[in-house]
């Protein structure tokens, strides 16, 4: 009698030590997961933040480029939004952003949906973070909305008081008080763009120019339109003190030097932005036909315009040995004042574009290809019977989030195309992928970020079948599942 007390006993202590441990894991799992949380849908009332589900990576994207100041909608991102709006409608729900990291127990900031028509964040919650694409969030213009609203919003990635680099004095300052972080790097990550070519892809995202919306009435913007988009973004946004960016960044390549010394002096006066302790300079924005690592040349109308700066160029995926190859290029050229005063060209950064007339960022020569053959198959279906009724393809320019198993991980897709069936609300995300390499350490690498890809869509690469020989083409396997999308 004794023995089976103590053995009831033993068990008894060991299943509760058991429970513990595993208590303390998920209590651990739990609090990672607070602090690096993805976006998500939660309960309005009783009890106010229960997660009802998380936001796909599709969704989210939508969301931020239907409601942020900083980005334009396609198509598909409109209908993913308006289904997510009658959701949180219907069951009383309200979007909690990840932008912030917060301790366990802590809500995110909360925004409610207003009229099935747009976003409002909750001023009883977290702000967002002022680097989040919904820190100033788009709003109709209702009786509540003042005329200039949205007109201060820091675009994505870039900071409200990032188009201007800090002072050296500064920027050491900062550096050095970084503190060293080691851990294991579970993959190689990907080559970091400079800030300068960060400023470029934040212009190019904001004026809607790494998306396409495909289709039968699909028709390149051409040249002029492209950069009048850009224009348009230098025109309605500023820096964080208000300071228009059309202020410091040009769009006219063959403006004289006496022209950026005049914007340079204008700067130097300006009290906001003297008080941020900024290096002064001015940024002139293009399509350049010719780029080398010596310089940048624009072609207007038959004349040319060449920048030099006084660093070498830097070209996005380019060496010396191929330097110049992937034309025409996205270019930014930065200018300042010597210790002289004298006014010069500084530094320089350049990224490929698909076309002068269809300017979309790529990475590569095969990215181009990959490019074309996504748009000729979608120009091809959208004449079919059977046709989707919208094709949205985007090039995203940063990496975005996703989670394996409550980990956050980053992707960086080369495609994503949104298909839209007619008379539904559903939308298909096909994820595609330029492989340019049979290394066995890509081939590895890759094997591993196309698994986290594949939470968020359906993975194509071009070629298909890769890493092994393709038994048939990139264009009749997209045309397959566009088709089976459109069912």
């Amino acid at each position: 009698m004794f023995e089976s007390v103590i053995l009831l006993c033993s068990v008894s202590l060991c299943v509760n030590v058991k429970w513990f441990i595993l208590s303390s894991y998920f209590t651990k799992g739990c609090e990672l997961l607070n602090r690096k949380s993805r976006m998500k849908l939660v309960w309005k009332e009783t009890p106010r933040g229960r997660i009802e589900r998380y936001l796909s990576i599709t969704e989210k994207e939508s969301v931020l480029h239907v409601f942020s100041h900083s980005r334009k909608p396609s198509q598909a991102d409109l209908r993913i939004t308006n289904v997510i709006l009658e959701e949180m409608d219907r069951k009383e729900l309200w979007i909690e952003c990840d932008c912030v990291e917060r301790e366990q127990d802590m809500k995110g900031p909360y925004n409610c949906e207003v009229k099935r028509a747009y976003l409002r964040h909750v001023k009883t919650s977290m702000r967002h973070d002022e680097t989040c694409p919904l820190y100033r969030m788009k709003k109709e213009r209702d009786a509540d909305s003042k005329s200039n609203e949205g007109k201060t919003s820091p675009l994505n990635p870039i900071g409200g008081d990032d188009w201007l680099p800090d002072r050296k004095e500064k920027a050491r300052a900062k550096q050095s008080k970084e503190l060293p972080h080691p851990r294991k790097k579970r993959r190689k990550t990907l080559k970091p763009v400079p800030a300068l070519g960060r400023k470029l892809l934040t212009l190019i995202q904001a004026a809607g120019l790494n998306q396409i919306e495909l289709g039968t009435h699909y028709k390149p913007p051409g040249l002029a339109t492209a950069v009048q988009f850009v224009k348009d973004v230098l025109n309605t946004h500023t820096m964080r003190n208000g300071t228009i960016l059309a202020d410091l960044i040009s769009c006219s390549p063959w403006v004289a030097i006496e022209k950026i010394e005049e914007m340079l002096k204008k700067l130097e006066v300006n009290g906001g932005i003297n008080s941020l302790d900024k290096e002064l300079c001015v940024y002139v924005v293009g399509l350049a036909a010719e780029v080398s690592r010596e310089s940048v040349t624009f072609s207007v109308r038959g004349k040319a315009f060449t920048h030099s700066p006084e660093t070498r160029v830097t070209i996005n995926g380019e060496n010396y040995l191929n330097a110049g190859s992937r034309g025409p290029y996205w270019t930014i050229l930065e200018y300042r004042r010597d210790g002289k005063g004298i006014v010069y060209c500084h530094d320089a950064y350049a990224h490929a574009a698909f076309t002068l007339d269809n300017p979309v960022p790529v990475d590569s020569n095969l990215e181009k290809s990959t490019l074309k053959t996504i748009i000729n198959a979608c120009e091809f279906a959208s004449r079919q019977t059977n046709r989707p009724e919208s094709l949205s393809l985007s090039k995203p320019l940063f990496t975005l989030r996703t989670f394996e198993d409550g980990v956050e991980e980053v992707i960086h897709p080369d495609f994503i195309l949104n298909v839209a069936p007619v008379n539904q609300k559903t939308v298909t995300t096909l994820i595609i992928e330029t492989m340019g390499y049979d290394l066995a350490d890509y081939i590895e690498r890759k094997s591993e970020t196309h698994n986290l890809m594949r939470q968020e869509g359906t993975l194509l690469t071009d070629p298909p079948d890769w890493p092994e020989p393709s038994k048939t083409t990139f264009n009749s396997v997209l045309l397959k599942h566009i088709f089976r999308a459109a069912k």
